[in-house]
C-alpha cells in the first residue's frame, strides 16, 4: 500500500501513460523502476522527485487529520465499476461512508481549477440529475 500511496501522490490522476505502465506492470514493478532509472529522468524528473521524497507518515498523518482513508483496488470496499475507467485511478482517498461506493451512481468529472461558468454548468447539470 505504501507504493500505491506514493504513486497516487506523485502521479497526476487519469494519466494514460501511467495508467497503461501500472496496468502491464504493476505497482511494485513501477516504483521500483522510477528508482531504478528505468523510466527518462528528464522527462519524469519530478515524478521521481516527489516518490523519493515520499513520507509515509506524514501522508498518513495528512489522511488522519482530514478523517479519510485511502482506498486500493486490493481493498474488498474497492468500487469495482471503477476499474473500468480507461484510466482508472491509483487509489482514492475517501472520506465519510465508504459503503456507499457500491450503490449505483453517477460522477461529474471536471477540472482542478474550474471557471465560474464551468462550476454553474456543473451545478445546473447535478441538479437536474438530483431533481
Amino acid at each position: 500500500m505504501l507504493q500505491r500511496l506514493a504513486l497516487f501522490g506523485a502521479i497526476e490522476c487519469g494519466n494514460p501513460y501511467w495508467s497503461a505502465q501500472i496496468s502491464e506492470f504493476g505497482i511494485a514493478t513501477v516504483y521500483e523502476h522510477l528508482f531504478l532509472g528505468v523510466y527518462k529522468k528528464e522527462k519524469y524528473a519530478h515524478i521521481i522527485e516527489r516518490v523519493r521524497g515520499f513520507n509515509a507518515e506524514r501522508a498518513f498523518a495528512a489522511l488522519d487529520e482530514a478523517d479519510a482513508i485511502f482506498l486500493t483496488p486490493e481493498d474488498p470496499r474497492w468500487p469495482m465499476k471503477v476499474n473500468q475507467l480507461p484510466c482508472p485511478p491509483i487509489g482514492l482517498v475517501v472520506k465519510g461512508n465508504v459503503e456507499i461506493l457500491s450503490n449505483n451512481s453517477f460522477s461529474i468529472v471536471g477540472t482542478r481549477k474550474p471557471t465560474a461558468y464551468g462550476i454553474g454548468i456543473a451545478t445546473e447539470f447535478a441538479t437536474g440529475f438530483v431533481d
